[in-house]
């Protein structure tokens, strides 16, 4: 994965519970959007599910969900939204489910799509 340090929502964090990223500025998107991945690294559950919104707002007080992830289930899962806001700032809020679910994440603004493998070129 090619993530910016700068651009990450979470660096490899385990989401036990409902889990909000520190809001980035972008000052808006390109016309076209940007593109946001999320990686599920790990997971400590086999029946559990991780639900990942995507917020934006002109103040981190007053946000609104713009986009919704699929569903990630299992380890390996990489899943890839174009985002596009006229707004300043953008989050991700990550929902765990299921019987003691544990999700290590990874996601941030990415150039591209993934290629077949997965993987942002």
């Amino acid at each position: 994965m090619a993530f910016d340090s700068s651009l990450l929502f979470f660096d490899s964090q385990v989401i036990s519970t409902e889990a909000e990223t520190a809001y980035l500025d972008i000052s808006k998107t390109p016309a076209n959007g940007i593109g946001i991945e999320v990686a599920c690294l790990a997971t400590t559950s086999s029946t559990g599910t991780l639900d990942v919104v995507v917020k934006d707002g002109d103040t981190t007080a007053a946000v609104v969900t713009v986009a919704t992830f699929p569903q990630i289930t299992s380890a390996g899962g990489v899943k890839y939204l174009v985002v596009q806001s006229k707004r300043k700032y953008l989050a991700l809020v990550a929902t765990p489910g299921g019987t003691t679910p544990g999700f290590t994440v990874k996601a941030g603004i990415v150039s591209g799509p993934p290629s077949s493998d997965g993987h942002v070129s």
